[in-house]
């Protein structure tokens, strides 16, 4: 993960995706045969993607509660860095001391769902740091016996999911001034430390680096001058990171640079690759939007064609440099408070295709900007047609597909869209209190079932940025226009809503105050990479648990709903100890009179910190909703000593919805 300074800006707005802007081209031919197989479809190369280091994800439970998000987009690999930054894990306790069990917390998840982690082993803990996070050891051995603590750690897990991984020895050691403060040298005594310690650690594991902002020579041709005069030191990947160009041609460079030197081949991978590492571009510009989702496809593709590349990791998978907005032209495929981008569901695009790749012509295109990839699942007999556009035209496609299995059966056509409306359109529109909204998910925009046929041949004119997929399966369906359920989604009627506390700690440079209660940000946030923090409400401070306070919610309007979601304080500091021990849950419709308790609670977490969203069946109409604490709960360290508050990072007020 890149940082900058005010001095890099005109580098930053020259990396926009790069679209082709041309007259408006004929009719694109994509026609395939079934059943002629052309390879299979290597998803496993591109369906990755490397999570930024934002100071958002210093909260343990964000990335883990989206470990389920990020596998439906398809990704099987996640890249994790930090991993001994003392602010994120706090893995080394001294020398020879370790505790990975918040690692764990946030790696377990991602493994439970089908995600491998890989890992950048990245950066200096404070017990070995010569001067600050960024700087080489003092003891090279015990920062060796660290590493070698963490792989084996991992390698001792049950069941064969944490083996094999492939760890990367630090984050862009040629950004001067940002995140390696030694010499070449130095980095080179760092990496030979690490990589023996990775092969004791798990001999199944791979090592390798340097993972370079830049692949040009510097430091990166000193590392392998150092792997070519040091064969016995483990040396699998060579791994570098690529913002801006439209390809993936530094594969050849460095191919070239390890063949220069004699070194055996290595495996290849680029561990950050987007059109720019800026992550506060703005609400609404390129990485918001649908350009994104056109772009990363067509770079995607031509990953697949590149000799000896073997993994591209997209930046991000979660995002979060400014927090307290629901959308900031950051890089992810899914926004900071688990919107699914324009982007990600180009990733799911991509894994609903086929593994075997049918023989196909394309003609009347101009390289891969307009172009497509058709699939096949012969077990299904399911044929798929992904088609993208990216340019500032819109273009038409004329793709067919012969020798089809639909000879003695119809066939449902089924076609997706991302296109111009999206979440962040969905957002702006108003829908930020839909979950999801509207066009989040990756929706069928039609279906038709076709009479038996081998051929099929259809007409797609795709907007600017725009991509479609189009899926052929058997059916018993009688021909005709299918309708298309709708989107099953829940409106939270506290969104934005007014909040008067019995009383409260404010202070925005902090991130709390009482409409951060209802911001949509369920997470408490203590640091923000960009704009304020956001921590949720609090009440003042008590002495002890023998205290009341209660937080009221305006809805607007009487609004008929049938649960409320609490979500506690949830950053390391105070991890649910702010969440009530007796309260009620109460609805009114003027505000002074109050309905019998819809909820009542006692005694509630039995003494431990109350973790992740507690959710209460609350049924009613009303306009306003109070929930009252008459015990609080556990005390929350701060620097003047244990303090009794009521704290909640989210309140929410829910009820089922669908959407057409």
């Amino acid at each position: 993960m890149r940082r900058w300074t005010a001095l890099l800006l005109p580098l930053v707005l020259a990396l926009i995706p790069t679209t082709v802007s041309a007259a408006p081209a004929a009719t694109i031919e994509v026609s395939a045969v079934y059943g002629t197989d052309n390879g299979t479809l290597n998803k496993e190369l591109v369906l990755r993607a490397s999570q930024g280091g934002y100071l958002t994800l210093q909260n343990l439970h964000v990335l883990a509660d989206h470990a389920d998000e990020l596998a439906d987009l398809g990704l099987r690999e996640i890249r994790v860095d930090h991993v001994f930054d003392d602010s994120f894990y706090g893995v080394v306790k001294g020398v020879d001391k370790f505790d990975f069990s918040k690692l764990d917390a946030v790696l377990k998840p991602l493994v439970d769902h089908g995600i491998r982690p890989w890992i950048s082993l990245s950066y200096m803990p404070g017990a070995f740091a010569t001067n600050g996070l960024f700087s080489p050891p003092k003891d090279y051995a015990a920062w060796g016996r660290a590493v070698d603590a963490m792989v084996s750690h991992y390698a001792a897990m049950p069941g064969s999911n944490y083996r094999g991984w492939n760890w990367e020895v630090w984050n862009e050691p040629d950004n001067k001034g940002g995140f390696w403060t030694g010499t070449t040298a130095q980095y080179n005594q760092l990496y030979a430390a690490s990589a023996q310690a990775v092969r004791h650690g798990d001999p199944t594991a791979k090592v390798g680096g340097p993972g370079v902002a830049t692949p040009t020579v510097g430091l990166l041709g000193g590392w392998l001058d150092f792997i070519a005069a040091n064969p016995g030191i483990p040396c699998d990947f060579v791994s570098w990171h690529s913002y801006g160009p439209n390809d993936f041609n530094s594969t050849q460079d460095i191919r070239g640079e390890i063949s220069r030197r004699g070194i055996p081949a290595k495996q290849l991978y680029i561990t950050e690759w987007n059109s720019t590492f800026a992550m506060n571009n703005g609400p609404g510009t390129w990485p918001d939007t649908h350009q994104t989702a056109s772009y990363a496809l067509q770079r995607m593709y031509d990953a697949l064609g590149e000799t000896g590349l073997n993994g591209v990791h997209f930046f991000s998978g979660l995002e979060g440099w400014r927090p307290s907005a629901d959308f900031n032209g950051d890089l992810g495929l899914l926004t900071v408070d688990g919107r699914r981008k324009a982007v990600g569901n180009a990733f799911a695009m991509f894994d609903a295709l086929g593994n075997t790749k049918l023989s196909t012509t394309i003609s009347g295109n101009s390289g891969t900007a307009t172009y497509g990839l058709v699939t096949a699942d012969t077990a299904a007999k399911k044929t798929t047609v992904l088609l993208w556009n990216n340019t500032l035209n819109a273009t038409t496609f004329h793709p067919s597909v012969s020798g089809l299995p639909y000879t003695s059966t119809n066939f449902a056509v089924t076609q997706y869209a991302v296109n111009a409306q999206n979440s962040y359109s969905d957002n702006a529109a108003g829908q930020k209190n839909l979950r999801p909204s509207a066009h989040e998910p990756l929706r069928p925009s039609n279906r038709t079932v076709v009479a038996s046929a081998s051929n099929w041949s259809s007409t797609v004119t795709l907007a600017p940025n725009a991509v479609a997929l189009i899926e052929l399966t058997p059916s018993s369906e009688t021909p005709g226009s299918k309708p298309v359920p709708g989107v099953q989604s829940t409106i939270d009627f506290a969104r934005g809503a007014t909040v008067a506390p019995s009383s409260s700690y404010t202070n925005a440079g902090q991130g709390w105050g009482p409409s951060a209660l209802v911001d949509g940000r369920r997470y408490s946030y203590t640091g923000a990479n960009e704009g304020n923090p956001t921590m949720g409400w609090t009440s003042a401070e008590h002495p002890t648990a023998a205290a009341s306070e209660s937080v009221r919610v305006d809805l607007g309007a009487t609004r008929t709903f049938d649960a409320v979601t609490l979500w506690p304080r949830s950053d390391q500091f105070g991890d649910g100890r702010g969440f009530p021990a007796d309260f009620t849950i109460e609805g009114s419709n003027d505000g002074a009179n109050w309905s019998q308790a819809l909820v009542t609670k006692t005694g509630y977490g039995a003494g431990a910190p109350v973790l992740g969203p507690q959710t209460f069946a609350a049924a009613g109409s009303f306009r306003y909703l109070r929930v009252s604490a008459t015990k609080l709960g556990l005390p929350i360290p701060e620097a003047a000593g244990n303090a009794y508050r009521f704290q909640l990072a989210e309140l929410e007020v829910t009820a089922p919805i669908t959407l057409s």
